[in-house]
This record gives C-alpha cells, sequence and structure tokens, in this order.
C-alpha cells in the first residue's frame, strides 16, 4: 500500500496538477502561491521516495548537488518551530540548460524525513531570489503540517 502525504494548504497554497511527465519524475504534489491577479507567484514541487541511507548525507543529497554543476551546493539544518528537521538550500540553475548565457532561476529545497518516506520540496522562485524571504515562512509552516498516512496517494 502506498502512503500518501496530508497537509494543511491553509488560505496561503493552492493546489495545482501534476503533469503525468511530472508523476513519471515523482511529483506527487504541485502546489503554489497566487497573487491576487492569480498569477502564480511560486510553484513547489513535492516529491516522494522511500527513505533510504543515513538521513542527514541523504536528505542534504537530495537537495544539492556536486561543486561542478549549476544550483544548491550547500545545506543547512534546521528545525521547523513545531521541532521537526529538515535540510534546506537555495541555488540557482538556468532556465534552458541547453542554452549558453541563459537567465537564472532560483529554487529553494527542503528536505524531511517521515516514517518510511524521504520528502523533498523544490519551491520555484524565478529569476529573484529576494522573494525567498517573505516566503520562507509560509513554505515551512506547510512542511511542517505535513503527516504521512498508509492508502492510496
Amino acid at each position: 500500500m502506498a502512503e500518501r502525504l496530508v497537509m494543511n494548504l491553509g488560505e496561503t497554497w493552492t493546489d495545482l496538477p501534476v503533469a503525468p511527465a511530472d508523476q513519471a519524475m515523482g511529483v506527487l504534489a504541485n502546489l503554489g502561491i497566487l497573487a491576487e491577479d492569480e498569477e502564480l507567484v511560486v510553484l513547489m514541487e513535492l516529491i516522494t521516495l522511500p527513505a533510504e541511507g543515513k538521513e542527514q548525507d541523504r536528505l542534504s543529497a537530495m537537495i544539492t548537488v556536486a561543486p561542478s554543476e549549476r544550483g544548491p551546493r550547500v545545506s543547512e539544518k534546521t528545525t521547523l518551530p513545531h521541532g521537526r528537521t529538515v535540510y534546506r538550500s537555495v541555488g540557482s540553475v538556468a532556465s534552458d540548460p541547453q542554452t549558453s548565457g541563459s537567465q537564472a532561476l532560483f529554487l529553494c529545497c527542503h528536505a524531511m524525513r517521515l516514517n518510511e518516506v524521504d520528502i523533498v520540496a523544490r519551491t520555484w522562485l524565478g529569476p529573484d531570489p529576494r522573494i525567498l524571504k517573505p516566503l520562507l515562512e509560509p513554505i515551512e509552516e506547510l512542511l511542517d503540517s505535513i503527516t504521512v498516512e498508509d492508502g492510496v496517494s
């Protein structure tokens, strides 16, 4: 039987469709924060994997890249308000990896282990990383609310 995630979206987050191609890559949910004009401000992808290995090593590795690659290179361990431990990283990737000099897109990654499930949250911030500061609290509040239940996802 598969696990499913239960979370409190509150009034901040909206549930967005997951494309079949994203589902094939393990994306369980797409969540977004919308502006008043209904334009997407950020997109968060939630990915679940079976828990494996030593928690700290595995979670940090899932949200960082090698020094020679473009993306988050360093993770930090942090504790959410309800005591849950998560690992967090921030970095940029090319908007079009095939085109030299393409615009940078920033993302904030979180990884945590709940029961027998490792969860990765990739929050796409767009071209301006300064957007993260006011969004970090709602992102981490959402992550703090997630529970894993047995059932069909």
